[in-house]
């Protein structure tokens, strides 16, 4: 259960937890689209999505070490998460969002959960 606390933690400094509450789909694809185009790619998604993983790594060493997770997050099981593992899993979730392949997330495909 710690280490669901301590991606919950994650999850909640990142800029995603606001857009989970934005008024449309369309507003959260406006969020994530740097470039304006209407359609959000990996590096659009996990930009936007690291930003919780960089505020917490303090000492800037692409590592959340446990003294950076929230108080009350860490518990026995929670381990340190590296920047290249957070990359995999963001591009993992990418991937099942990404449902016709095409290699970016439309507005219909950001408001799926990933499958």
């Amino acid at each position: 259960m710690p280490v669901r606390l301590a991606l919950a933690a994650l999850l909640a400094l990142s800029p995603a937890a606001g857009a989970f509450g934005a008024a449309t789909t369309s507003e959260y694809l406006a969020d994530m689209d740097a470039n304006g185009d209407g359609k959000v790619s990996l590096g659009e998604y996990q930009d936007y999505l690291l930003a919780g993983f960089r505020a917490m790594d303090r000492n800037r060493n692409d590592i959340l070490d446990l003294d950076e997770f929230p108080e009350g997050t860490v518990g026995p099981n929670t381990a340190p998460v590296t920047l290249k593992s957070r990359l995999r899993n963001l591009k993992a979730a990418f991937g099942r969002q990404d449902r016709n392949r095409d290699g970016v997330l439309d507005a219909k495909e950001l408001g799926e959960p990933p499958g």
